[in-house]
């Protein structure tokens, strides 16, 4: 019909999975698919540890386009059963695709999700692998968070959660992993408070992304070779606030490169990243 339709899938009796459609307008409804489906649904769905690390934790491994890989990613957040930590590691996924879909109810769904799973993330352990690291986790869903504050124009939530982002440093005790989201952060933040004219505050988010990458270069492992790589990324934010800080400083501009500033900051696609920028500056206008 006319009507919109969310499913999700739940185990049932052996060899069945339970399929539940949520109609907007309707009573939710259950179904039990045959088992042949079944077979095909727990290829796509990981069930087990071993299964999410051997099918999601690659981009190369998800399933190629933007609304499947939203939707596998929002039925991990909500029934996979295995660690709680792969749950949470799915959930920038959901976010990300939620701002490429442009979809007012999934970037909706998306904060509701990652908010729930926040707390979850903040619970787990400290571990050297970014997927298993809660101190990683907690920061990387904040980063997915803003993202779609962005894309809903919403920039008080996005100041909110920024804040609460660079709030959350105090707790950090490694920074190799989490300084790639956190000078992205930070860098961003430092140029919406920059357009907002509190260039006070702007310089200090500028120089604390300096002073984050420091901190990471400080703990690297050279054991971890990914997450050295990883670093590259924030030494880019880093050079790009200690331009920002030199240009207004040193040179002394009135203004700073926001263009490459928010081309490193965002974490999405080209197309994607126009969009966001476009109503970032909307919203600050």
């Amino acid at each position: 019909g006319d009507g919109h339709a969310r499913f999700s899938f739940g185990l049932g009796t052996p060899g069945a999975v339970i399929v539940k459609a949520e109609i907007v307008g309707q009573p939710g409804l259950e179904t039990v698919v045959a088992p042949r489906v079944a077979d095909l649904l727990a290829g796509l769905f990981p069930a087990t540890d071993e299964e999410f690390r051997g099918v999601f934790v690659r981009r190369r491994l998800r399933w190629g386009d933007a609304r499947s890989d939203h939707f596998v990613a929002r039925q991990l957040c909500l029934h996979f059963p295995g660690s709680p930590h792969y749950r949470c590691s799915a959930v920038p996924v959901l976010c990300y695709k939620a701002v490429e879909l442009d979809d007012p109810q999934d970037a909706a769904d998306a904060l509701e999700i990652a908010g729930a799973l926040l707390p979850v993330a903040e619970s787990c352990r400290r571990h050297w692998h970014p997927r298993r690291n809660g101190e990683h986790l907690s920061i990387s869903l904040l980063t997915a968070i803003w993202h779609v504050h962005i894309a809903r124009g919403d920039i008080a939530a996005l100041l909110a959660t920024l804040e609460r982002m660079r709030a959350r440093m105090d707790r950090v005790s490694n920074y190799l992993s989490p300084s790639f989201n956190l000078c992205k952060s930070l860098l961003l933040y430092g140029y919406v408070l920059f357009r907002q004219g509190d260039q006070k505050r702007s310089r200090e988010m500028f120089r604390l992304v300096v002073e984050t990458f420091k901190r990471g270069a400080a703990d690297v492992d050279v054991r971890r070779v990914t997450l050295l790589i990883e670093l590259g990324a924030s030494h880019r934010a880093a050079v790009l606030a200690a331009k920002a800080l030199h240009t207004l400083d040193v040179d002394g501009a009135s203004d700073i490169d926001g263009d490459a500033i928010l081309a490193e900051a965002l974490r999405v696609g080209d197309d994607t990243s126009t969009r966001l920028v476009q109503r970032l500056h909307a919203g600050l206008a």
